[in-house]
């Protein structure tokens, strides 16, 4: 093999039972033969493999080495059906780590991840051979395809024990198949941002009080050490960790948010109009570099703010004279101030506390039809420019990008089909996207090594495709973003029902965009979208690795 071909992945023997100890051992020994094997190929071995190859083969090793949990879970409920480990839950993780010689972090992980791999059947129950009430089956198989591993059922687990006691069955029962499929969809980070989505399953309210929360607020400047640098540690309420979140996207990172003509280009911050702020990924290639961290821009806009507050004079302003919260909520909610929402800044704040302690002076009123798509965004004063904004919110509520989590004011507006190629500055050709991600897309869509923005093709009720870099996935399948960050964002849940009920787009919709991505059938184009084209033509477009996004004949 010269390296320079992907070779298919061969088919696996089916498994052959381990009926004895000896087959076991012979096992055991073949699993070490595999590693000594491996080992005698050195980096020049796997040097001389192209970059497809080289990655394809180590995903392969990685969902072998995910699949190990399983063993782990078998080895583990021999030892407790023995009786070798002792009964008490807080000291088998030092157990474990002793005996197999592996740090206490990783033993309480594999401890954790079994949990929820084995059944866990009781002898004592009505019926024996039932699953325990923490095993997740769904979660079990995604572990036997090499999907996930134990870090991340670990996660899991600890993100489910964090919830309300009384409701421990019932969310392992409901959460194990979405979180699966979830984790088939995205990256394994995704757990650690479940929280909301696992709050909606169950229709639980957060379980922590904003009494709670007052007795652990506090915030400590430290000591000052040898290079007069202070330590700044401590826990922000919800609402007062919104308006510093937000803070630092009007001040630290994507500009301001005034209201006016220039908004969009203003959170961008590389952009002379809104449709050049909100178009091509390389339209910021000619700004300066800010040389400063992230850590440095948030403690500059913090100190600035204070300084403004406290002070005679700052060096920063917010251009609304205050900062501005954004929360995408239902009607229900709003009346009824119950629920959890995610603002705009990321965060997690109840309704009731949103309305109550902060100064609400603007209420917009946005109406979706069943698939999560704007028919009306309403308010006294009308602004194009932040009402797209604010519908993307209330459509989205993330970042697009698939695996993304970060929230809309740290986002860039761009246009799905750019605007060099006529592609119109109108709601459903815009989408909001991270910078790590902005800066990797392809809006000539002719290097398939960089990402690819298609608009949904018919039969769909997704917004947008995005199409992987052919190096993330040889295949390039195109990708959504269904995070569980914005499981209640209204438009993501509309959209989820519209799936569920198989209320999809219509084949053969009318109305498509210059370039061949499809408009939904109820709008079209607008003669005057956005402004007029570039004054030299752009070539044609060429057609998308997935026919589907090719306009018909």
């Amino acid at each position: 093999m010269d390296g320079t071909e992907l070779l298919p992945e061969p088919e696996l023997n089916p498994p052959v039972g381990v009926t004895s100890v000896r087959d076991l051992e012979d096992a055991v020994a073949a699993v070490e033969q595999s590693v000594a094997d491996l080992l005698t190929h050195d980096d020049g071995t796997w040097a001389r493999a192209d970059c497809v190859t080289r990655l394809e083969l180590y995903r392969r090793l990685e969902r072998v080495r995910n699949r190990l949990a399983l063993v782990d879970t078998r080895f583990l409920d021999a030892v407790e059906a023995t009786g070798d480990i002792t009964p008490r839950r807080r000291q088998r993780p030092t157990w474990f780590a002793r005996t197999v010689g592996i740090p206490r972090r990783e033993a309480r992980e594999r401890l954790a991840a079994a949990s929820r791999l084995s059944p866990g059947r009781d002898p004592w129950a009505p019926d024996p051979g039932a699953p325990g009430p923490d095993h997740m089956p769904a979660i079990t198989e995604a572990v036997d395809e090499g999907v996930i591993g134990t870090a991340t059922v670990a996660k899991l687990d600890k993100q489910l024990r964090e919830m309300p006691e009384n409701v421990h069955a019932e969310l392992t029962a409901s959460a194990d198949a979405p979180v699966a499929a979830l984790l088939r969809e995205t990256d394994p980070d995704i757990i650690g941002k479940v929280r909301p989505f696992l709050l909606q399953l169950t229709g639980t309210e957060d379980p922590f009080t904003d009494a709670d929360r007052r007795r652990l607020r506090g915030v400590t400047i430290g000591a000052q050490g040898p290079d007069g640098m202070s330590r700044l540690s401590g826990y922000l309420t919800p609402e007062a960790a919104t308006v510093m979140t937000r803070l630092f996207a009007d001040h630290a990172n994507a500009g301001s948010l005034d209201g006016g003509a220039q908004d969009i280009a203003d959170r961008r911050g590389d952009g002379s109009t809104v449709s050049d702020a909100a178009g091509d990924s390389d339209s910021a290639a000619g700004t300066e570099p800010d040389p400063r961290t992230p850590a440095q821009c948030r403690h500059d806009a913090l100190f600035a703010a204070v300084n403004a507050g406290y002070g005679p004079s700052g060096d920063l302003r917010p251009r609304r004279g205050a900062t501005t919260i954004v929360a995408a909520m239902t009607v229900d909610q709003l009346l009824a101030r119950t629920g959890t929402v995610t603002t705009d800044a990321g965060t997690s704040v109840n309704v009731s506390t949103l309305v109550e302690q902060t100064d609400v002076r603007d209420v917009f009123l946005q109406v979706m039809d069943f698939r999560g798509q704007t028919l009306y965004l309403g308010r006294s004063a009308r602004n194009a420019s932040l009402a797209q904004y604010l519908a993307l919110v209330g459509e989205e509520g993330v970042s697009s990008a698939p695996g993304s989590s970060v929230a809309p004011a740290f986002t860039d507006v761009h246009h799905i089909v750019a605007w060099s190629r006529n592609g119109p500055t109108d709601l459903d050709n815009l989408t909001l996207v991270d910078r790590a991600h902005h800066r990797t897309i392809d809006d000539s869509k002719t290097n398939d090594e960089r990402w690819q923005t298609y608009p949904a093709p018919s039969g769909s009720v997704e917004r947008l495709d995005w199409v992987p870099p052919v190096m993330e996935d040889p295949d390039r399948e195109p990708r959504t973003n269904p995070h569980p960050m914005v499981w209640n964002n209204p438009g993501q849940t509309l959209r989820r029902h519209a799936h569920d009920r198989g209320w999809h787009r219509p084949q053969g919709a009318e109305g498509t965009d210059p370039t061949g991505g499809h408009q939904p059938w109820y709008r079209t184009v607008p003669s005057d979208a956005g402004s007029a084209p570039p004054a030299e033509s752009p070539p044609p477009a060429p057609p998308s690795p997935h026919p589907e996004h090719d306009p018909p004949p």
